[in-house]
């Protein structure tokens, strides 16, 4: 019997820690606040990229996000283990601003801001920009090299 309770005891506490962690990461990464104007319904037609990874503010998400790109946007979504508070993301290219190409370890990386006013940023591999409608120049990264 003490060992059940111990069990169940541990069980609840790693419950505990992890929504913890999760709640901190969302806070970290300000998801939660483009949630509250890009959140997304359900994923668009379009390219889709599984097992992405990715920076949204200051939270390196590695391997764990599905991305979709169409011509109207970017859909960002996490895996649902890691889904607390962060409801998935349609983000139009029209709200993206300031690209500029960022270098992480051995990884070239776009960053952006999302916004007018700035709510907040993302870093995505290049790829991923590939399907930005051609007509809007603004989503062309500055050329240059800079460090994260």
């Amino acid at each position: 019997m003490k060992t059940l309770i111990v069990s169940v005891l541990v069980v609840m506490l790693v419950g505990m820690w992890w929504v913890f962690v999760l709640w901190l990461l969302s806070e970290l990464s300000g998801w939660r606040k483009l949630a509250a104007v890009y959140r997304a319904e359900r994923p668009p037609s379009g390219r889709r990229l599984s097992t992405q990874g990715g920076w949204v503010g200051s939270t390196l998400y590695r391997g764990c996000l599905t991305i979709y790109t169409s011509y109207e946007g970017l859909y960002v979504s996490l895996w649902p283990i890691f889904r607390f508070r962060e409801p998935p993301l349609f983000i139009p290219w029209s709200a993206i601003h300031n690209p500029r190409e960022k270098r992480w370890m051995f990884s070239r990386l776009i960053e952006f801001d999302i916004g007018s006013p700035r709510i907040g940023t993302m870093r995505l591999l290049p790829n991923v920009l590939r399907d930005a409608p051609t007509s809007n120049k603004s989503l062309q990264p500055t050329t240059g090299r800079s460090d994260v």
